[in-house]
């Protein structure tokens, strides 16, 4: 059974995310891509807005232009903060229209996907955390892809837009900003993908902590806990699990901090120092007071723009990268042929008994015999019960028996 968005054998990369997103919503999506260009236009417009509210306030202050000609500028004001103000709500609105239509869709493609997977996945560690990887909240994981490709979008326009300007009034300041965003995207590259890889480390002491603490902490394992009194003995176990997963997800948090915060620190010098180079374009009459002010507000804005939301949004565009990688992978498990079709109203199996003659097994990747030359005889219309200490075949022994 072939996906309507999923494929099986395809590689899946960052556009995938739109593609999949338009597919289940092409309305949602138009929307976001118009608003993306409106909204990464405004600072820009906010610059000459600025330049000119202030230069026609200082006329009309001086007594060389009329007092009316102020009513442009403020117009504009107006709108940009009307369209901020109600923008919000639209893109709340197209957001949950969008989540809805991914759960119908999206997530229940997902769900047939891992039900139609071959059981022998499930049995493997390796192949099991990344079903988890995969599968674990699958809608978030394409709103937040989505969420910073047009974060990234929005930057390279913002960027673009207020350099042309930069350019036009005084381009060496457009040719340091390039300079410095150029190091900032390669360094938030690779925070994300570190990132990345640390959360699938964690992942698997997360799991297994979370397995200990539904034994430790449910109600069908009560009697158990109190027959055997492993409870301490588990909790020591849960708390090391727990705490490994902490340590490496810490320690990941605290190397994007710290390349951050110095990209921060950086990129703060260089802007007080263009800032103070735009005062000699400002003394010569090249550039005007209003022009002057926008400029340094755009500058100020720009640079905290790349020291943080650039590296923000390119580490967890890298993260995004690696989750597709294991979308790849998990599209490409082999499945259960008639894994989902539905069982026929009338059993037609008939049988007298059910037999193992010399039946050797060991799971995939172990070298350990779970059971060897195994003879077993199961006659119809009896009762049988497998008991023996853990490790001896119980679980394994059914599962051949049900052909998993």
């Amino acid at each position: 059974m072939e996906s309507k968005l999923l494929k099986s054998g395809k590689k899946y990369y960052l556009w995938d995310f739109i593609s999949i997103s338009f597919k289940v919503s092409p309305m949602a999506i138009s929307v976001k891509f118009i608003n993306l260009i409106i909204t990464s236009l405004i600072p820009s417009i906010q610059v000459l807005v600025t330049a000119s509210f202030i230069d026609r306030a200082l006329a009309i202050f001086n007594g060389t232009a009329a007092k009316s000609s102020i009513f442009s500028p403020l117009a504009w004001m107006m709108l940009i903060t009307i369209y901020q103000y109600l923008n919000w709500w639209l893109l709340s609105f197209v957001d949950i229209k969008l989540s809805m239509k991914l759960t119908e869709t999206y997530r229940a493609e997902m769900v047939e996907k891992r039900a139609r997977l071959e059981y022998r996945h499930i049995e493997d560690n390796d192949t099991w955390d990344l079903i988890k990887r995969t599968c674990g909240n699958p809608v978030d994981k394409v709103n937040q892809g989505i969420s910073n490709i047009l974060n990234i979008l929005n930057i390279i326009i913002r960027v673009f837009s207020i350099l042309t300007i930069l350019v036009a009034q005084v381009w060496w300041a457009a040719i340091v900003i390039v300079l410095i965003s150029v190091p900032l995207f390669m360094l938030a590259i690779k925070g994300g993908k570190a990132t990345y890889q640390a959360n699938k480390e964690a992942e698997k002491h997360s799991r297994r902590a979370g397995y200990l603490h539904n034994v430790l902490s449910s109600r069908d394992n009560v009697e158990e806990r109190a027959l055997f009194g492993y409870t301490d003995d588990l909790n020591k176990k849960w708390h090391g699990r727990y705490e490994e997963a902490r340590l490496i997800n810490h320690k990941a948090q605290l190397k994007h901090y710290a390349r951050t915060k110095g990209s921060s620190l950086i990129t703060m010098v260089i802007s007080i120092f263009i800032i103070a180079m735009l005062l000699i374009p400002l003394s010569s009459g090249t550039i005007t007071i209003g022009m002057f002010m926008g400029l340094v507000t755009a500058t100020l804005n720009l640079v905290q723009m790349m020291s943080w939301q650039l590296s923000w949004t390119t580490s967890q565009l890298a993260n995004n990268q690696e989750y597709l990688k294991d979308l790849t992978a998990f599209m490409a498990l082999s499945e259960q042929e008639g894994a989902l079709d539905l069982p026929e109203k009338e059993d037609k199996v008939s049988f007298n008994n059910i037999e193992f003659i010399n039946v050797s097994f060991k799971y995939p990747g172990t070298d350990r015999y779970i059971l060897r030359n195994f003879n077993l005889k199961l006659r119809r219309n009896l009762h049988y019960a497998f008991v023996g200490i853990n490790g001896a075949g119980k679980t394994t022994i059914t599962k051949l028996l049900t052909g998993m």
